[in-house]
């Protein structure tokens, strides 16, 4: 698998496809690929090229999973995985030998001490090591792989078949990034950024994370794209911009309708709803104002419309 040709780095689907690969050709049912392909996004941004050095250990960690050499070094010579040999920096870079020493570490770590450990031990380990997971600084590695993971599992859910869509773009932050300067490489405002990215804070961004620039944004609560609701809830395109309490929306392989009630789920329902079926075009036209004010008064409307809903405290 190599990374697009417009592009130096591996882009967030096809970290998860290189990692599929090696998983599925080395370590099936060890470990879930999403996994190391979340933590190559966060230590990396998908550059294979990628070289660190740590000097509080003074040594430097290589390629998309940033794997310590001393660390490969002992997976292969002690651990018995040797598949690729000796690693050196250089087969580091090699997309599929990091994600093979980066995944045999994961799997090391899964069963420390002859336990099944969790997913927070193994992730917060890969960063820390076994005996550092309580380390503070792990705490933030945690929360940084939990957002690489939704960034990747909501683009999986974007593409389908492997296809970015038209309307969506993203920007994944690389060295030196901050919120202006990507703003002014999309000529767009922060605003917009931080309208399109609202759990962002815009004092803290870290190099992987994904930046949503422009289109419809999957809601990973349905895993389904706009048209597959619309293919089958035919009486959304007649009217997208009204949605009636209780009504019954069919959602493509549940079998069932799902009825929107509970001011919780429809709140979701909504954001999902007013992204995919593009309302704010139509506040847009009305108005005639620009995006942020569309927003504004957007977000204005599902918040009454939620309050409204949920009624009055009993």
């Amino acid at each position: 698998v190599k990374p697009s040709e417009m592009a130096v780095r591996y882009s967030p689907i096809e970290l998860l496809e290189v990692a599929e690969k090696v998983v599925a050709r080395h370590f099936p049912g060890k470990i879930a690929p999403i996994v190391p392909a979340s933590i190559a996004l966060v230590e990396s941004a998908g550059d294979p090229k990628a070289y660190r050095w740590e000097a509080h250990i003074n040594e430097g960690s290589t390629g998309l999973c940033q794997t310590l050499l001393s660390t490969a070094v002992w997976l292969a010579t002690d651990m018995g995985y040797n598949t690729y040999g000796k690693p050196t920096d250089a087969t580091l870079e090699d997309p599929e030998i990091s994600f093979y020493f980066g995944a045999a570490y994961l799997i090391w770590l899964s069963t420390y001490k002859r336990i099944q450990q969790t997913e927070e031990f193994i992730v917060r380990g890969f960063n820390g090591g076994p005996n550092g997971i309580n380390a503070s600084v792990t705490v933030r590695y945690w929360e940084k792989y939990n957002a690489a993971k939704k960034a990747i599992t909501t683009l999986k859910t974007a593409t389908g078949d492997g296809t970015i869509p038209s309307d969506l773009q993203y920007h994944i932050v690389e060295p030196g990034d901050y919120l202006g300067k990507i703003a002014g490489k999309y000529g767009v405002s922060v605003d917009i950024l931080k309208a399109m990215n609202p759990e962002l804070d815009p004092n803290t961004i870290n190099i992987g994370q994904i930046i949503w620039i422009k289109g419809t944004i999957p809601d990973a609560n349905y895993g389904v794209s706009t048209d597959q609701i619309l293919d089958i809830n035919p009486m959304l395109r007649q009217n997208p911009d009204q949605l009636s309490v209780g009504q019954s929306i069919k959602i493509p392989g549940t079998g069932a309708g799902t009825s929107h009630s509970d001011a919780g789920p429809l709140k979701k329902f909504l954001k999902f709803a007013v992204k995919s079926l593009r309302v704010d075009k139509v506040i847009t036209k009305v108005l005639g104002a620009n995006k942020e004010i569309v927003m504004m008064v957007a977000n204005f409307l599902l918040g009454t419309l939620t309050k409204q809903l949920k009624g009055p405290k009993s």
